[in-house]
């Protein structure tokens, strides 16, 4: 979280009522900020979809090797 302080603000800096709860509601930060939390929901599905089907492979492997033997 960014915070500024009102007193250290020179002409060129960012006034401080206008801090981080103007980039908040900035369209494109939320945009950004939304395209980001889906591809992280995407990326952990796959991740769940994918780790089934590898354990499943480990398990068939291990059964065929373990009933070889």
């Amino acid at each position: 979280m960014i915070f500024f302080d009102e007193e250290s603000s020179g002409a060129d800096e960012v006034p401080a009522c206008r801090g981080w709860r103007y980039a908040a509601t900035n369209g494109s930060v939320f945009v950004v900020l939304v395209t980001l939390a889906i591809l992280g929901f995407l990326a952990l599905a796959t991740l769940v979809v994918f780790s089934r089907v590898i354990l499943s492979w480990v398990l068939t492997f291990g059964m065929a090797v373990w009933n070889a033997f």
